[in-house]
């Protein structure tokens, strides 16, 4: 999964033990150029995939974000601290197994098992 914000471009592996890579990239021409990219933008997250669902409010004047998480009527909330106000992002990994959270200065990545 790709994450990007005004200036950079981040690549998040989750296969394995989950890692987080700055990329090169110019993020207008990457965002344009792939569909697959999750950031600053007017793509949807994937909040639910199978039994797994999520759901936050971003409140940009926070210090922290919620994100609540159900598996299987099980309901858990992360809590994930915030340096910037300026955007915010939760999704879950397209095979649902993980949880990834970004803000300008900050990813993070939850295993879901």
């Amino acid at each position: 999964m790709y994450v990007f914000d005004y200036d950079e471009v981040f690549r998040v592996s989750v296969e394995g033990l989950p890692s987080v890579d700055l990329l090169p990239d110019n993020p207008y021409e990457f965002e344009a150029s792939r569909p697959d990219s999750f950031g600053v933008s007017e793509r949807d997250p994937i909040l639910s995939f199978g039994h797994v669902s999520l759901k936050y409010n971003f409140d940009p004047r926070a210090n922290s974000q919620s994100i609540t998480v159900t598996d299987n009527g099980t309901v858990e909330t992360i809590k994930f601290r915030t340096l910037s106000g300026d955007w915010f992002a939760a999704t879950l990994s397209a095979e649902g197994k993980y949880l990834i959270v970004a803000e300008p200065y900050l990813v993070e990545v939850w295993s879901l098992k």
